[in-house]
């Protein structure tokens, strides 16, 4: 039976959609105090947030098997 890989769907322990969510409310937050940031420089910081996530998280996926053997595979679904 074929081994898959299924952990790197976290980055530094924590779920992607955290760390973004945790961005946002900061943004949010900093702007409710005062910080002066259009709704096109808030939008751009999180796309450049999600995209740095998105290319660490990638970098941690991989899978041991090829496409055939994950396919050849009886006990994989």
């Amino acid at each position: 039976m074929t081994s898959y890989r299924t952990e790197g769907s976290t980055l530094w322990g924590r779920e992607p959609a955290l760390i973004l969510a945790v961005v946002q409310a900061a943004i949010a937050l900093a702007v409710g105090f005062g910080l002066n940031l259009t709704a096109e420089q808030v939008s751009l910081i999180t796309a450049l947030v999600a995209a740095v996530i998105g290319v660490l998280i990638r970098r941690q996926v991989w899978s041991p098997a090829s496409v055939q053997e994950i396919a050849d595979d009886p006990w994989h679904p």
